[in-house]
């Protein structure tokens, strides 16, 4: 009893406390205790077995249910596989999940998946495909499928009941193709385009997560030139051995007769410079977080043995997940892996990233003046000329550490840890994201004093 009263009176007070952080106007129950009491008590009848299911609006068309579920166990040496989806609208943005136990309840694998645009029954029936498509991987053959939604459980028992489609107002990503071992899917939707390179929008089935598909067409041009083929190559191979939060990740990659096919990590908001030109309000706070993002990455790829230094890092080459506000470095074409520890050409990418921190703060390309000279761009570099936009950075200690960064004499700039030390770059010790969250502890004041005294007086 204990154990049901713990998890039910946790998800409500959760359930409240989403309320009040989202607006959601439902309220709170008056008699917080009888509630609570009402919904433990029906909770356990069901755990018990003594209550299956009430009904509602039995007579309606289109018969509603409304059933108090619980995790059955499948028979000895089966699995069983739950799968949930659902959708915000119909159709809507679209999601779901499962998870796999064996027979003691013990956890096996689980999955969750953005599933772009459907309806909630569309959602349910792909969720539960990527998860019977794990257990064919695992290898488990005796399995037990438990949904809580009727029609697709009639669904998957009867196909011919669906004609063999789904319902019209499902507009779901369609697969255009996959990889050769099946586990990926590349849909149409464009998320990135260069020369000859395209980036879309993919799903790995196994993982259940969305990822990136670059395809570039290899041209004549490209074939004839051999340097930029196996530069091509080289990138998808250090990708793959390199393992960083900052380093956007190789999952795997192959060349058929006229592309060169790679799938990395999902980045959902473009190259940072795309990112700034969309955004143009960023706090100091925020620019400073992405800039120790950056110099994390290249600390770690200046750290390896051998070290690696990218060579050609810019705004366009760093891509941003805007809903998690992480960073990460890519496109490492002309990376160099040193024979030995070889500090200055190491700090190749740290007036990189010098140029990077003040495009981000001004929100100007640096050089600019230049009007895309290269050899007027060239020379002032050389002689130390700095870029007239850093007159524009008003305080005077971030212009005298993007000056050490220009540095024209690589010995003179510092390296990525040095700058990671700096204590101009340390973040503040309470962000407002965290005093958000402080406020919304504030919220929930009221109901977690109530569930103190609630289970005192159940176990008093």
């Amino acid at each position: 009893m204990w154990t049901t009263t713990f998890a039910t009176t946790i998800w409500w007070l959760w359930k409240w406390r989403n309320n009040a952080m989202f607006g959601n106007k439902e309220a709170i129950p008056a008699d917080i205790g009888t509630f609570l009491h009402s919904n433990v008590d029906e909770t356990w009848k069901v755990l018990s077995g003594e209550h299956e299911s009430k009904q509602l609006n039995a007579n309606t068309r289109g018969q509603k249910k409304e059933m108090l579920i619980r995790w059955l166990a499948p028979p000895p040496e089966w699995f069983a596989l739950n799968t949930d989806g659902a959708a915000k609208g119909a159709p809507g943005h679209a999601g779901g999940g499962g998870i796999i136990r064996d027979c003691t309840g013990k956890y096996v694998r689980s999955f969750a998946a953005n599933l772009g645009v459907c309806t909630a029954f569309k959602a349910e029936l792909c969720v539960a495909e990527i998860g019977l498509k794990m257990t064919c991987i695992l290898g488990i053959s005796k399995l037990v499928l438990q949904m809580d939604n009727q029609a697709c459980i009639e669904a998957i028992k009867d196909p011919d009941r669906m004609g063999g489609e789904c319902p019209d107002d499902v507009t779901c990503l369609e697969v255009i193709e996959r990889d050769p071992t099946g586990r990926f899917a590349r849909y149409d939707e464009i998320i990135d385009k260069v020369a000859t390179k395209t980036v879309y929008k993919g799903l790995d089935k196994i993982e259940g997560i969305e990822i990136a598909w670059s395809k570039t067409v290899i041209t004549d041009d490209i074939f004839k030139d051999k340097n930029y083929l196996m530069s091509l190559k080289a990138e998808a191979s250090l990708l793959k051995s390199l393992d960083h939060e900052n380093i956007i990740k190789c999952y795997d990659y192959w060349i058929d007769t006229e592309t060169i096919n790679m799938i990395t990590e999902l980045y959902t908001s473009g190259s940072l410079e795309d990112y700034f030109e969309e955004h143009v309000h960023f706090d100091i706070e925020a620019i400073k977080d992405f800039a120790r993002q950056i110099l994390k990455g290249l600390h770690y790829i200046h750290s390896q043995n051998p070290p690696i230094v990218h060579g050609a890092l810019n705004m366009r080459h760093v891509y941003i997940n805007g809903h998690t506000g992480r960073v990460m470095i890519a496109d490492f074409g002309v990376a160099m892996i040193l024979e030995k520890q070889y500090q200055p050409i190491q700090l190749v990418d740290i007036y990189s990233f010098g140029m990077c921190f003040l495009h981000m703060i001004t929100g100007e390309v640096p050089y600019n003046e230049c009007h895309g000279d290269v050899n007027e761009l060239y020379k002032k570099k050389m002689s130390g000329v700095m870029p007239e936009v850093l007159s524009k950075v008003t305080d005077l200690q971030f212009r005298h550490l993007i000056k050490k960064c220009l540095a024209p004499t690589a010995c003179d700039r510092p390296a990525a840890i040095d700058l990671l030390n700096d204590p101009l770059l340390a973040p503040k010790t309470l962000t407002t994201s965290r005093a958000r969250l402080r406020n919304s502890i504030s919220i929930t004041n009221a109901p977690c004093n109530f569930f103190l005294k609630f289970l005192y007086n159940c176990f008093s």
